[in-house]
């Protein structure tokens, strides 16, 4: 599918200079973008339906530390998880 799209002249500059440094067409930068950006508002939207979703079905919530703290993965007010033995087998070789 072919599509037009207008670009600012400073745009269109770092869009030249991106190709002609690495060889590759402005077309294919042109459609990583949109592939990329797809993605990111693919998952936006997502999550607002999720959100919408818990916020319907009338469930409380509670803050996510709480949460993590309960799990034992982060002592509620800790800033950084804990490591938990959930996340890895007790046979595991791996010493973290």
């Amino acid at each position: 599918m072919a599509i037009s799209v207008r670009l600012t002249p400073e745009d269109e500059q770092r869009l030249e200079q991106l190709a002609a440094r690495t060889g590759r067409s402005k077309s294919f930068y042109v459609r990583e973008a949109i592939h990329e950006h797809l993605d990111d508002l693919e998952e936006r939207c997502w999550a607002d339906r999720v959100i919408r979703g818990w916020e319907e079905s009338g469930k409380e919530s509670r803050p996510a530390d709480e949460l993590w703290a309960e799990l034992g993965l982060r002592v509620a007010g800790d800033w950084k998880p804990r490591r938990s033995s959930i996340a890895r087998p007790e046979n595991s070789t791996d010493q973290r």
